[in-house]
């Protein structure tokens, strides 16, 4: 409470400084600790995402960690907002970097198949389950979730984006 509050003496802050394992800021370690975490979780796995229920080997909480400081954006000095945003695959908005994954997907399915009638169980040759995510578009249409700029950007791709594959309606039901 005295060092919060600006009441320590000099003398014994010094002493405090000295040691070796003692930070005057226990959030600096904590930081510390976070991107040491979070750099063996590139190596490991190639980007920066990890769920928020991820424990590191170590047994730090990285996924807790990393969606606080996401949360705390506005709270962190320059310093710490460069340092995480020079890991590959960092993003302050991990759902807009999936769509945005999604819609560059969608884009390259059709540039090879030449329509967007992409099957629901189709996984992309990077492992994007790219059916699901255009279901998960449609769906969002039909319910009025989908912005207009996404809509937008769907019908940027193909304008025929909404109409499911012919396995996925109802044949012979009727």
């Amino acid at each position: 409470a005295e060092i919060a509050a600006g009441r320590l003496p000099a003398d014994r802050e010094e002493a405090l400084r000295r040691l070796e394992l003692f930070s005057l800021r226990p959030s600096d370690s904590r930081w510390d600790a976070g991107i040491d975490a979070l750099a063996a979780f590139v190596e490991a796995e190639g980007h920066a995402s990890p769920i928020q229920g991820y424990v590191s080997p170590g047994g730090f909480r990285l996924g807790l960690w990393v969606h606080n400081v996401r949360r705390r954006r506005a709270k962190l000095d320059a310093g710490q907002v460069r340092e995480v945003e020079a890991f590959p695959g960092w993003s302050w908005d991990p759902q807009e970097s999936l769509w945005r994954k999604g819609i560059a997907e969608l884009a390259a399915y059709k540039d090879r198949h030449g329509h967007v009638q992409v099957p629901r169980s189709y996984i992309s040759a990077s492992g994007a389950q790219l059916g699901r995510w255009l279901d998960n578009q449609r769906t969002a249409l039909r319910a009025r979730r989908l912005t207009a700029a996404r809509r937008q950007a769907l019908d940027a791709v193909d304008r025929h984006w909404f109409t499911p594959p012919a396995e996925q309606r109802w044949p012979g039901r009727w």
